[in-house]
């Protein structure tokens, strides 16, 4: 669960509307990645408290400098190739808190089935069936 000192980071972020479904309070600062410039800018437009926005992609991410509690990856990691994702995960890993997570959604388990396959192996653990289907996986998986 994030705590009012945790750290967010999501990838994947688009206009930036699930900092505003987290519980008031819940996260110390969100930082959220996209690709699309566009949706970088209106995100950032919005002015959303403890918010930042960068346009950046998964694969040129290098983590962040503080532990990070939660990162979100909803429906966007099936755009990596196999090697990427795997680089990507244990990026992601390495970046999280002791107790935090990394978070990923599949909404077709039967498209994806390649991408599910390769998490699982990574050692993420389907923690929801769905759709969507819901992976985590901790730093010391």
């Amino acid at each position: 669960p994030l705590t009012v000192g945790s750290r967010v980071v999501e990838h994947g972020c688009g206009i930036g509307t699930l900092p505003e479904q987290l519980p008031p309070d819940s996260f110390r600062s969100y930082m959220g990645y996209d690709i699309g410039t566009a949706a970088v800018r209106q995100a950032s437009s919005r002015g959303l408290a403890n918010c930042s926005f960068r346009a950046c992609s998964i694969e040129s991410w290098t983590g962040e400098e503080d532990p990070i509690a939660l990162i979100i990856c909803k429906e966007v990691i099936y755009y990596l190739s196999p090697v990427s994702l795997r680089a990507f995960i244990a990026r992601a890993c390495e970046a999280l808190s002791p107790t935090g997570k990394l978070m990923m959604t599949i909404h077709d388990r039967e498209k994806h089935a390649e991408t599910l396959a390769l998490c699982l192996e990574c050692g993420a653990q389907e923690v929801y069936v769905g759709p969507p289907v819901i992976l985590m996986i901790g730093r010391s998986h």
